[in-house]
């Protein structure tokens, strides 16, 4: 009697030890200006005013960690702009904080703008390994390539006397920003070679420059990242691509991504998605050989 009631308890434990092993957390990372009340647009269902509201087009499915970065503001309210750190040291250190509160799991590290810049440096910085996947949509590789290109920059740079370099280091006076500080172009190169990222950007993002962020994934590449995929679309509003034209394309490709790797996914979509993401790995030839016929 005692050895079958040892055999049920070491039984029990090894499905309980197995289940815990193979359990996933999404860690959320959201952009500038907004909240994780953002996730909503990623995830498969949630719950808002008492309802629940469900997504046709997902990429998170599952237990999900949210936080909020130090700017973050509810009800609609501007951010603290003293609080910003531009995918910084406060930024990076607030990332750092939620993923070791998730006990026990494996992750899937999923990024928007600011909050993707975020991630890079953090899985750089850190080379955290319970994170099993990286996807990050329109990271910035250097804050610069933002702020220069910004419409409201260019509008305020013709006031006479009034340069972009003005402009730039005024705006730094209130925020945490530090030109000394982390960059995502400098710490890409230390994420890890078997860890599978994939950058998400657009050709008409207003916000984050397509160079910007295609610039990280060739840095990957000079640096023999050989689990690296860039999606690219031709059109779509900055971290609205999910919700734009191309949603099921990203959609599909992002879960043919997630089964590549033997991540949770949709075997539907991921059946979709897989052509895509046979051409989601161009070579630097490649994209110099775009640049040039753009």
């Amino acid at each position: 009697m005692f050895k079958k009631v040892l055999m049920l308890a070491f039984l029990c434990f090894s499905i309980i030890s197995s289940g815990a092993l193979h359990a996933y957390t999404y860690l959320f990372s959201h952009g500038f200006g907004e909240t994780w009340r953002s996730s909503r647009r990623y995830v498969k269902r949630y719950r808002w005013a008492g309802r629940e509201w469900r997504n046709q087009n997902y990429i998170l499915d599952g237990v999900i960690k949210l936080f909020n970065y130090p700017d973050a503001i509810f009800k609609g309210l501007p951010p603290r702009i003293s609080q910003v750190g531009l995918a910084q040291k406060n930024e990076i250190d607030k990332l750092k904080n939620a993923y070791d509160q998730i006990r026990d799991e494996n992750v899937i590290l999923f990024g928007v703008s600011r909050g993707a810049s975020v991630a890079i440096n953090f899985t750089g910085i850190h080379d955290p390994r319970r994170i099993k996947a990286v996807v990050v949509e329109s990271p910035f590789d250097h804050i610069r390539n933002v702020f220069y290109g910004h419409w409201f920059v260019n509008a305020l740079s013709k006031i006479p006397f009034l340069t972009k370099d003005h402009i730039f280091k005024l705006f730094l006076m209130f925020t945490k920003y530090r030109e000394n500080g982390e960059h995502p172009i400098d710490h890409i190169e230390n994420i890890r070679q078997d860890l599978p990222i994939m950058i998400i950007c657009s050709e008409e993002d207003g916000v984050v420059p397509c160079r910007s962020t295609v610039n990280l994934y060739k840095k990957l590449l000079e640096c023999g990242h050989e689990h690296a995929y860039l999606v690219k679309f031709d059109t779509g509003k900055h971290a609205k691509l999910l919700w734009s034209e191309h949603g099921q394309q990203l959609r599909n490709v992002v879960h043919a991504f997630y089964e590549k790797y033997e991540l949770p996914h949709n075997s539907e979509f991921a059946h979709h998605g897989q052509a895509l993401l046979e051409t989601c790995q161009p070579s630097l030839v490649d994209l110099e050989q775009e640049a040039k016929n753009a």
